[in-house]
């Protein structure tokens, strides 16, 4: 895998936390960055992919409410 180099400057509170994850799972810290970086785009993916649902669910229901008038005088109802 390539990779790019980045110089970044976070809070003090927050690079301890990263330390200390890096040591408690034996990872370098850019490893538990990148884990974070791709679980958080996982989840904003996520979070798309669940709003296009509802939205093609409304869209859906609307069409149904706007045809069934039409299909249900050539449908048979049994």
């Amino acid at each position: 895998m390539s990779s790019d180099r980045f110089t970044i400057t976070l809070p003090k509170d927050l690079g301890a936390k990263i330390r200390k994850r890096a040591r408690e799972q034996k990872q370098p810290v850019s490893r538990i960055i990148a884990d974070d970086v791709q679980v958080a785009e996982r989840e904003r993916i996520r979070q798309n992919m669940i709003e296009g649902a509802k939205a093609t669910a409304a869209l859906n229901k609307q069409l149904a409410e706007e045809f069934w008038p039409i299909a249900g005088e050539t449908w048979p109802i049994d």
